[in-house]
């Protein structure tokens, strides 16, 4: 039997539709699946913070913002209201959350009295004892020794030594750092110990008034067992602009009043390492579990004493500095 020319063209055309409609239907299948996966292997991250006034509000805003880039996905959160563990395991078994980011001390406590079996990350914590280091993993709200010491040697290259007074209770998990990073860039860490703020002001004033002829810093922990506004720090800041010594902390309003410079928290790229943690967290169920310092810092800089002491910083090393202060 004879199939005209036309037919056969229509019978081969319709079987290549059939072709193709089999075709689509296989790979908008694949693709489906494909990205049911990739939602799948999306974790569900929650991020815990307390209900607070700006600016607090925003640092923790931005934090979060930080965590969501390096997760690729919206996190969900948990705005603490109210302290009740049972709201909070609540919204963990709603939510179907993985791991939990608890940024703060309010979040933390939470935490602690809601005793869920989940994986946490601690952020945006001010250690106050050498126990609470033990919380982690985490990162903590105070600036690293590394990055602290990294910057010093920028502005003032010849400096050999740091001077600091520490409270053993509060800072020696800092200490320990500190001297190791101090030993790996060549300081000499001079570290002394004081029980109360009384041993801490005649520390102080004999440690800078005995010191050598080495050209040495000043370190001011943000511990106020140590460092206290209202005698202390007017007392270094005195004697270090007489005696041309520089001073350096972990707190801008220091800078402001006369310290050279400080170094603080760079929020968003903190909240972008807490993410990095928490994925590595993740795959890694044995990842160390210990708070540490942050290495995602600002500066803060104050010209008028950097003119004092001569110091004369790159343009392209100013660039870097989010805050300068004239001085008073």
């Amino acid at each position: 039997m004879k199939v005209s020319s036309a037919l056969l063209s229509l019978s081969i055309t319709n079987g290549q539709r059939n072709l193709l409609r089999g075709l689509f239907v296989l790979i908008a299948v694949g693709l489906g699946y494909a990205q049911s996966v990739s939602a799948a292997a999306d974790p569900v991250v929650g991020v815990v913070y307390p209900n607070v006034r700006d600016p607090y509000q925003g640092i923790f805003s931005t934090i979060t913002d930080g965590i969501e880039s390096e997760l690729n996905s919206t996190s969900k959160h948990f705005i603490i209201d109210s302290d009740n563990p049972v709201v909070f395991r609540d919204w963990i078994n709603r939510e179907h959350i993985e791991l939990v980011i608890a940024l703060g001390k309010r979040s933390q406590q939470l935490i602690e009295r809601s005793s869920v079996n989940l994986p946490v990350i601690y952020g945006a914590l001010v250690a106050a004892s050498n126990d609470e280091t033990r919380y982690g993993p985490g990162i903590l709200l105070t600036p690293s020794p590394a990055t602290l010491f990294t910057h010093l040697l920028d502005y003032a290259p010849g400096t050999q030594s740091v001077l600091v007074v520490y409270n053993t209770k509060h800072d020696q998990w800092l200490i320990d750092q500190a001297r190791e990073a101090a030993r790996a860039l060549g300081l000499d860490l001079r570290a002394l110990a004081a029980g109360s703020i009384q041993a801490a002001a005649q520390i102080w004033y004999q440690a800078i008034v005995n010191h050598g002829e080495e050209r040495y810093a000043i370190w001011l922990l943000n511990d106020h067992t140590v460092v206290d506004s209202r005698a202390i720090l007017p007392m270094i800041l005195k004697e270090s602009w007489e005696r041309k010594i520089i001073a350096f902390s972990s707190n801008p309003s220091t800078v402001k009043r006369g310290v050279l410079f400080s170094l603080y928290p760079d929020n968003y790229n903190m909240g972008r390492s807490l993410g990095r943690l928490a994925l590595q967290r993740l795959r890694s169920p044995d990842y160390p579990v210990i708070l540490m310092p942050t290495e995602d810092v600002l500066a803060a800089f104050n010209t008028r004493t950097a003119e004092h002491l001569g110091i004369v910083v790159a343009d392209e090393k100013m660039k870097d500095i989010s805050l300068t202060f004239p001085g008073n």
